[in-house]
């Protein structure tokens, strides 16, 4: 987080530093991508307020045309960023790994971080992003379109 960096896999689990050894062995060309893994957060810790509910598509599994549609999904919500979270990032820009030159971006990304769109669209006034829940049964949120980039102590200020 922020600055900070270490040795992890996906959701909690551990790196896959052996398997990245063996592909070396294999003389398979390496790089990482950026993935600005989304944060995972408690259900009850959010202020649901503040975001709107989206409306539910009813997709056919897609293998199964004939098939009824799907029922009881989970809805997603939607929240903006505002001009206070814009001056928080454009004061702790030295902080983001990008842009202090921790790291470097290579290929495409399927999110730009927040700060990214911050700094490459200065002229909108907010930025979008959604929470979704992982299922029924899960309590974590998942926060889609503002990958984490800055140290927890700078997050809290927006």
């Amino acid at each position: 987080m922020g600055l900070n960096s270490y040795p992890a896999g996906r959701a909690n689990e551990p790196a896959a530093t052996s398997l990245s050894e063996g592909l070396r062995r294999l003389e398979l060309k390496m790089f990482r991508l950026k993935t600005g893994t989304p944060m995972r957060l408690d259900k009850h810790t959010i202020d649901w307020t503040g975001f709107s509910p989206q409306p539910v598509t009813k997709p056919r599994p897609i293998f199964l045309q004939d098939a009824p549609p799907l029922v009881n999904q989970v809805l997603c919500y939607l929240g903006h960023t505002n001009a206070r979270t814009h001056r928080v990032i454009r004061r702790n820009l030295d902080k983001s790994p990008l842009y202090s030159g921790k790291i470097t971006g290579i290929g495409p990304r399927y999110c730009p971080s927040i700060e990214d769109k911050v700094v490459k669209f200065p002229d909108h006034e907010r930025h979008q992003f959604s929470l979704s829940r992982r299922g029924w049964r899960h309590l974590k949120s998942i926060l889609m379109g503002c990958p984490p980039a800055f140290p927890m102590k700078c997050r809290g200020r927006y």
